[in-house]
């Protein structure tokens, strides 16, 4: 087993429809031209306490909401899960099973399970009712740093330090496959909608795209410079966001390569990428800032404030954002409703300062 240290802290809203029509062509990137306008959305704060083994509260290191149910469970790395109800922010289970780290959790698609997998390289599954650990899914051979779960489907995918993607079948307990790709260090897994695309990305900035069905590696493309930290699928699976260590957000097209584009984030390295609909994003990192982006016209709309560790995690329920990070707190943010009529942070639009059209400039 690989020991994590204890590490020092480093990291809802209602998304108003903004009209504007996508900038397509070449590979573009943005650079925020100005300071962000802080967003006026109030936010509830949940804390939380020392416990009898530690002397410090926990740095919080996930964060999942229950579907059409009322309950989030966050991770933490003193090795245990928490439900809590998101209303009340009231404990409603505290799963201790963990021997290390928690990293991710995803709670099964009808809201009764809950998995979480960590450093400890074990993938539990939870009653939700009970708050009792219904099994041990997988135990695997490296510290496990994410996971996802098809929305559709009894499948789950783990990855971590390894060049290891597995799939497991979380409802029986057991592997359904494996396969290997070039990177030792994998942070990131998601699904597409449809669950026929599972993609993961790490330490060398590539997305690579895979096939359960073949176990084969089907596409792979370099969009960071620097380890991949978090990504996700749009709504409509046309789309994958990505945020890494670059401080850059990245759009890679799934069809369309050439409206691929990078927008830069000069202040953090990211952490942490939620879709929000409309072409909104929101990407958090380690300047303790969740920042809010227009993907759809490549611009910052401005940024929330009031962490003061990295944010670590976001997930966003159609009404309200919620973030966790280093600082041992959750936020539950909801925006303001004027915010479609606050003045909007422009971004300056270009070409890649690495693509091959710009090397004559």
């Amino acid at each position: 087993m690989i020991k994590m240290n204890r590490r020092m802290a480093l990291g809802s809203l209602f998304v108003s429809t903004i009209a504007g029509s996508f900038c397509g062509g070449a590979q573009s990137w943005g650079s925020v031209g100005e300071e962000a306008d802080t967003l006026n959305w109030a936010n509830d704060v949940l804390r939380f306490g020392k416990s009898a083994r530690f002397e410090t509260a926990p740095v919080l290191t996930g964060l999942t909401l229950q579907p059409r149910g009322s309950h989030m469970a966050i991770a933490g790395d003193d090795n245990r899960v928490r439900i809590c109800n998101r209303e009340t922010g009231e404990l409603v289970h505290l799963l201790t099973g963990h021997s290390e780290w928690v990293r991710d959790l995803a709670f099964s698609p009808d809201g009764e399970f809950l998995l979480s997998a960590g450093y400890d390289g074990r993938l539990l599954k939870w009653e939700v009712e009970t708050g009792e650990l219904a099994s041990e899914v997988y135990r695997a051979s490296f510290p496990i740093a994410a996971m996802v779960l098809g929305q559709t489907t009894t499948i789950a995918c783990v990855v971590g330090f390894s060049q290891n993607v597995c799939w497991l079948n979380w409802a029986e307990s057991r592997c359904v496959g494996k396969t290997n790709v070039d990177c030792q260090d994998l942070r990131a897994v998601a699904v597409s909608p449809n669950e026929n695309t599972w993609i993961t990305g790490g330490r060398n900035g590539t997305v690579y795209g895979l096939d359960l069905k073949t176990g084969r590696t089907i596409w792979e493309k370099t969009v960071h410079r620097r380890r991949i930290r978090d990504l996700k699928f749009s709504s409509d699976g046309q789309r994958i966001y990505s945020c890494g260590e670059d401080a850059r957000i990245h759009v890679t097209h799934v069809r369309d390569a050439e409206k691929s584009f990078s927008l830069q984030s000069q202040h953090t390295k990211g952490q942490a990428i939620e879709p929000l609909g409309n072409g909104l994003i929101a990407s958090a990192g380690t300047n303790n800032e969740i920042a809010i982006w227009d993907t759809q016209r490549r611009r910052l709309l401005g940024k929330l404030v009031g962490h003061d560790g990295s944010v670590t995690s976001l997930a966003f329920d159609g009404d309200r954002l919620y973030s966790s990070g280093y600082d041992t707190t959750v936020r539950i943010w909801k925006a303001n409703p004027r915010f479609a009529e606050q003045p909007q942070t422009g971004i300056r639009v270009g070409r890649d300062p690495n693509s091959s059209q710009n090397s004559n400039k």
